[in-house]
């Protein structure tokens, strides 16, 4: 039997928003914040409700910005070390007549994964550091109606959306 499930986010309204660079699509932009309520579905029908919970959204990609996309230095490290260990179990025993074109064959596929890995950390390295441009929003305005943002417990609200404008 499948069983077709999974979550909906329902009645978005949107709490908050601030300008930030985008982990997606790596650039410099406009995030909101938005407040949904979250329900399980079972063949396309809401059945259990989770809760509310919040999430952004990046204007440009519609995708988290906040969420990691490339892998760390440390992890493709390890896959050095562990590809290279595996290379030389291949290595080390003599080959079977009958087991040859196989191994050989391994022995491609590892040294084309260490060698990926190697390249990905050294672009890594010779990459500048981008640390996320802050930009002070040009009036207090909001960005979204247009309206005067007036301070609310030490952030920007804006009165007639009913939002806040965080600076980072």
């Amino acid at each position: 039997m499948i069983l077709i499930h999974g979550t909906y986010r329902l009645f978005p309204t949107l709490v908050a928003y601030r300008e930030g660079q985008c982990n997606h699509c790596e650039r410099v932009t406009h995030a909101d914040r938005f407040k949904a309520w979250y329900f399980l579905h079972l063949y396309w029908i809401p059945v259990l409700p989770l809760g509310r919970h919040a999430f952004w959204s990046c204007a440009g990609c519609r995708k988290d910005p906040r969420e990691r996309v490339k892998e760390s230095v440390t992890m493709l490290v390890l896959g050095i070390v562990a590809f290279s260990v595996f290379f030389l179990a291949l290595m080390i025993p003599p080959i079977p007549e009958k087991d040859a074109g196989a191994i050989w064959v391994g022995r491609g596929v590892l040294l084309a994964l260490i060698a990926y890995c190697v390249h990905q950390v050294r672009a890594r390295r010779r990459a500048p550091v981008e640390v996320p441009v802050k930009h002070a929003y040009a009036n207090d305005d909001c960005h979204h109606c247009g309206d005067r943002l007036c301070l609310f417990e030490r952030q920007m609200f804006c009165l007639k959306c009913k939002i806040f404008r965080l600076d980072a």
